[in-house]
């Protein structure tokens, strides 16, 4: 059986392959993440991403009513390992671009109990993009910014994450808060998460959106 004791002390860093005890708070307890960021090690091991719209003009317009097949800026697994999946931290918006926004909107997002269907994506749509959260240039993601994928109506729950209370009216950069999903979204290879932004139709409005999310293998998702 492995010896596993603790040492109450400092905060130290080693280097790998170095055998040491495992660290105590001063009441005992293990030290579990209390010196590191939150996502400080998925940062760190390239795992972390971040992506959205960088141009006001490629924004997408409202839905009416709740979507069932389709998605205004989805976010697609392009993963062919079968195994790496997309966990969703946070999303935010949707804000204001250009047009005069209706009052108030509400972010949807689709979860699919099925793959994506009809056109599959290869590239982003224009001027959507992402970026490994430590800058480095080698690490690419899997996702893929879309919105020609095809959910399947009677497989896909649509549900709100989040409204905010926009004015009606051209205010560029209106909009709400991040809404904060803590992981509890995970897309498998071949899946997406449709996004879309509830509100009347104002006057030819044009929204953006960011996420954030890691990509880490996942097994026994029962897919």
């Amino acid at each position: 059986m492995e010896d596993i004791r603790t040492l109450v002390g400092p905060v130290a860093s080693l280097g790998f392959g170095i055998r040491n005890v495992q660290r105590a708070t001063r009441l005992g307890s293990i030290a579990v993440a209390e010196t590191e960021l939150s996502r400080q090690e998925l940062s760190a091991a390239g795992r972390y991403f971040f992506g959205g719209n960088q141009v006001i003009a490629s924004g997408v317009a409202p839905v009416t009513a709740i979507p069932t097949t389709t998605g205004s800026a989805n976010l697609y697994n392009a993963a062919t390992d079968g195994l790496t999946c997309l966990v969703i931290d946070y999303i935010a918006g949707p804000w204001l671009g250009s047009g005069t926004a209706a009052a108030g909107a509400t972010l949807f997002v689709g979860l699919s109990s099925a793959k994506m269907a009809g056109t599959i994506p290869v590239a982003n749509m224009s001027n959507w993009t992402s970026v490994c959260a430590n800058g480095a240039a080698n690490r690419q993601t899997n996702a893929l910014w879309d919105a020609t994928a095809t959910f399947t109506a009677a497989k896909t729950s649509w549900i709100s994450v989040g409204s905010n209370f926009q004015l009606a009216a051209a205010n560029v950069g209106q909009g709400g808060p991040a809404f904060i999903i803590h992981g509890g979204i995970v897309i498998p290879p071949g899946y997406a998460l449709g996004i879309a932004a509830l509100s009347a139709a104002g006057t030819s409005p044009l929204y953006g959106w960011s996420v954030g999310w890691a990509e880490v293998p996942l097994v026994n998702l029962g897919q």
